[in-house]
């Protein structure tokens, strides 16, 4: 989440928000970020559309198979029972 934060150009606005130091100054930081500026002034269509558009690049099959690292803890656990990907998710293997 840091990554995609810092590409948005809000890093230093969430470093902001991550140390302040009373509740005031971490809704200034929640304020200033661009990011929560055109949620709360750009025309619902327009936000409508950018948030489809952000839920289609970061939360597509590729992205929640690969990100969290799940494939490779799949790999991981094929090669210490040994079998293949297909037996593995259809459940053929033999556990005798």
């Amino acid at each position: 989440m840091q990554i995609i934060l810092r590409l948005m150009g809000m890093g230093g606005n969430m470093r902001r928000l991550a140390y302040a130091k009373s509740l005031e100054d971490q809704r200034a930081a929640w304020e200033s970020a661009w990011f929560i500026r055109f949620l709360k002034g750009a025309p619902t269509l327009l936000v409508r559309v950018f948030i489809k558009l952000l839920s289609l690049i970061f939360f597509n099959r590729v992205v929640l198979w690969c990100g969290p690292s799940l494939l490779t803890r799949y790999v991981y656990t094929m090669v210490i029972y040994g079998c293949h990907v297909t037996e593995h998710f259809i459940g053929k293997r033999d556990d005798h």
